[in-house]
């Protein structure tokens, strides 16, 4: 396979991430064509797969250790909550990022650059393209990684909020942090990645696939020229993630005393 088909491979992944978790920011929306699910629901997703249920476990842990026992029984809350709080917490932290995150894209500038270098009828194109066998095997063999990047995503902003707001959270949930290598090994994103360039080679001749790939890449240049990138870089864990710190305190999680 040739460097330049990998590339694109990633590519595939990397823009299905991005336009996945596409919401309409309130200012310019965001055409349906462009979108592939809600910022909640992929998030949900990615915390229903094996691996995200494997995070969730960590971080449920974590919380268990960490929620103060006087004040869970002072609210009338058992330990068993944490278990339904730790996933929902982490659900609501990646809705929350790509909200953001996604509210920096102006929907109408990258809609315009889209279809001036694709092709007023690319919308369309993309549409029609998603029912294409070949391009929906291909979505299909790398939905894992993505959403296992998402969770990952996730949680690396979750440990890094907490770190910055100082609550201990009495570990990293990210196994990248704690260098967990059983964790590590058991995500799926590097065999998907590897099932992705497997299939785009053994199809490398496929019309629908080029098209869409080509789409596709179009459609990420357009966004990076319709982000506010001024902007975007300012956001940190904090304003990424800024759910967490009421929703740690509704557990009786709470920063340390400085």
């Amino acid at each position: 396979m040739s460097d330049q088909d990998k590339r694109a491979s990633i590519t595939v992944l990397a823009v299905a991430l991005a336009l996945a978790s596409f919401p309409a920011p309130a200012q310019a929306p965001i055409a349906p064509e462009f979108i592939e699910g809600p910022p909640a629901e992929l998030a949900r997703d990615a915390f229903d797969t094996e691996y995200g249920r494997k995070l969730v476990a960590r971080f449920v842990a974590l919380l268990r250790k960490t929620a103060a026992p006087a004040c869970l029984r002072s609210r009338g809350l058992s330990t068993d909550v944490l278990e339904n709080s730790g996933r929902e917490i982490l659900v609501r932290s990646g809705t929350r990022m790509f909200e953001v995150y996604m509210s920096f894209v102006d929907g109408t500038k990258m809609e315009a650059a889209f279809l001036a270098e694709a092709g007023r009828d690319a919308k369309q194109e993309l549409t029609s393209l998603r029912d294409d066998p070949q391009v929906a095997r291909l979505m299909a063999l790398g939905e894992p990684a993505q959403l296992a990047k998402i969770a990952d995503t996730v949680v690396e902003n979750v440990d890094r909020h907490a770190l910055l707001a100082h609550i201990s959270l009495g570990g990293n949930i990210s196994p990248l942090a704690t260098g967990d290598i059983a964790l590590l090994d058991s995500s799926p994103e590097q065999k998907s990645i590897d099932d992705v360039e497997r299939f785009m080679r053994d199809n490398e001749s496929s019309p629908q696939l080029k098209r869409w790939i080509e789409l596709h890449g179009i459609l990420a240049a357009a966004r990076e020229r319709a982000l506010n990138t001024n902007g975007a870089l300012r956001l940190g864990p904090r304003q990424l993630t800024d759910n967490l710190e009421p929703d740690l305190a509704a557990i009786c999680i709470r920063p340390r005393s400085r």
